[in-house]
């Protein structure tokens, strides 16, 4: 699970980055080290919103029809 994962490092003369990608299937977050680049972590998961439909086209019609918009 995506939140329950926790990664030990040496934060001493180091800036980290978070590139997060939300997509319509998965959602994958990278830990990445500033300072050289280096991908030090890296975990996908399903995108929750994939119960209402594969594509984004399809929630938008879900919310629209079955007046579910706040569940999105």
């Amino acid at each position: 699970d995506i939140y329950k994962k926790y990664l030990k490092v040496d934060s001493t003369d180091k800036i980290f980055g978070l590139a997060i990608d939300i997509g319509t299937t998965t959602v994958v977050a990278k830990l990445i080290d500033m300072t050289n680049g280096q991908c030090l972590a890296t975990q996908a998961d399903l995108n929750p919103q994939t119960k209402y439909g594969d594509d984004v086209v399809t929630r938008i019609a879900y919310a629209q029809t079955e007046a579910k918009s706040a569940e999105l």
